[in-house]
């Protein structure tokens, strides 16, 4: 199970949040918490790639770096430890695809305005329909 999908800048700005589960969780603090591990990784490990996943005893938290108008964007994902990491990494892909798309206008001034992604979680929401998924985002 997907529990939240969570999409920042490298600098820790949340740009969405899905949820799907209710959580007791700060997604602003995760995102800042998410951008130190992933700095504190580069700067441990320097050459090798960003931190990739973190493991909790029944939990995942899955990132990926992407791209988009040359601002990397991280997509994080929450999910339980059965999961596939291979099929995450395809919904990730998938949702960068929509991001790329549809929203890669907010990416082309510095600063990036965070109401151009309105309607970010009904496309998640269409990705994960797609992929018959049983998730459902909460409102």
């Amino acid at each position: 199970m997907i529990y939240a999908i969570l999409i920042f800048m490298e600098n820790g700005t949340l740009l969405a949040d899905a949820l799907f589960e209710k959580l007791q969780m700060d997604n602003v603090l995760i995102a800042g918490f998410a951008t130190a591990m992933n700095q504190f990784s580069l700067k441990i490990f320097p050459g090798d790639d960003a931190l990739e996943d973190i493991v909790f005893a029944k939990h995942h938290i899955l990132f990926q770096k992407f791209k988009v108008q040359e601002k990397e964007i991280i997509v994080l994902n929450i999910h339980d430890k059965q999961e596939d990491h291979v099929f995450l990494k395809k919904i990730n892909q998938e949702i960068f695809w929509e991001i790329k798309q549809k929203y890669s206008h907010a990416f082309l001034n510095s600063m990036v305005e965070l109401n151009q992604f309105k309607g970010i979680n009904d496309r998640i929401q269409a990705i994960l329909n797609k992929e018959h998924r049983k998730e459902v985002l909460l409102k």
